[in-house]
């Protein structure tokens, strides 16, 4: 009896303890890190990426004073805005810009101050463009590469009435 409730207790302390508490899991080179943050395999960018980048963006461009989204009575005025198709200016062509879109129309309509549409008439369009600077080397030989999204927005004349933009530095480590 002893030696049963004895190697129940062993058993407990060796396999309880794996199951508490905060773990990396890891195979090969691939792990689940913390919630809210990003890992990557190569200097290229992800759909959180574009997430972050366009929310990034589409907070400076609303909390600008070239638009403007309040009415006297500081209501939304509900502007219609067009989106175009993001422009990919990076060298690699894989990266999916309709995703990219759906991200900047996501965040556009979370912050509730906008009607998307896809066709006139509208207020503003605005024209997105994903950059990427050359590959360079880092601290520690780090493969660096800077992606920048950049909106500019255009009235229904087609005058440019601003542009914001934010950037993203990717490393990796060298192999």
């Amino acid at each position: 009896m002893f030696n049963r409730i004895f190697g129940l207790v062993l058993i407990g302390l060796i396999v309880l303890p794996g199951c508490i508490g905060k773990r990396n899991y890891t195979q090969g080179n691939v792990s689940i890190g913390e919630v809210g943050t990003t890992r990557h395999l190569e200097a290229k960018l992800t759909f959180s990426d574009f997430s972050k980048l366009a929310k990034d963006v589409t907070n400076k461009m609303v909390d600008s004073k070239r638009i403007q989204w309040f009415d006297a009575n500081d209501k939304p005025k509900n502007l219609v805005l067009c989106v175009a198709t993001p422009i990919n200016k990076t060298d690699d062509e894989n990266f999916e810009m309709d995703a990219l879109q759906d991200k900047i129309d996501e965040r556009l309509l979370q912050r509730e101050m906008a009607i998307i549409t896809t066709s006139p008439p509208f207020d503003y369009i605005i024209r997105p463009t994903l950059y990427a600077n050359p590959p360079q080397r880092g601290e520690g030989g780090k493969l660096q590469i800077q992606y920048t999204l950049q909106y500019k927005l255009y009235d229904d004349k087609d005058r440019k009435l601003g542009q914001w933009s934010s950037e993203m530095v990717l490393n990796r480590d060298p192999s």
